[in-house]
């Protein structure tokens, strides 16, 4: 089993790549993207929703969140069922659950393993653009 400081490094490197392709691909249909304000380095980005009236800050803690809500919302309560079987959503939701685990209970969080982003079909722009969904609304807003 990985250290704990090992599963942290992992999971930043994924959540790192996650943000990227959502901020880069992912989201630019819906969010006006404050390129001025983009942080490469720190993952930190500040967006413009128009039809929400709101800005929003993106950054890695936002990809985490994402995760989190799509593993708590789809799978941990059978019977919910916002997220059609075999939509993009649901199917993100499963690989979420697959490679997210809690190895050190204690820590009270998920570690996402990297097979979440390296199981062949990894997360492209539309995968991404959910998982930043789910942490600003807790749902899927714009498809």
């Amino acid at each position: 089993m990985a250290t704990i400081k090992e599963l942290i490094e992992q999971e930043e490197t994924i959540l790192r790549d996650i943000f990227y392709t959502g901020v880069e691909g992912g989201i630019e249909y819906w969010a006006h993207i404050n390129w001025e304000s983009y942080n490469v380095k720190e993952c930190q980005v500040y967006i413009w929703d128009e039809d929400a009236g709101k800005h929003y800050q993106i950054d890695t803690a936002t990809i985490k969140l994402g995760l989190l809500e799509l593993n708590v919302t789809y799978l941990q309560f059978p019977g919910y069922t916002k997220a059609e079987e075999g939509s993009d959503v649901h199917r993100l939701a499963e690989r979420v659950n697959k490679y997210g685990s809690y190895p050190f209970p204690d820590q009270g969080t998920m570690f996402v393993d990297e097979g979440l982003t390296m199981d062949g079909e990894g997360i492209d722009a539309t995968y991404a653009d959910i998982i930043i969904q789910f942490a600003l609304f807790g749902e899927l807003v714009y498809n």
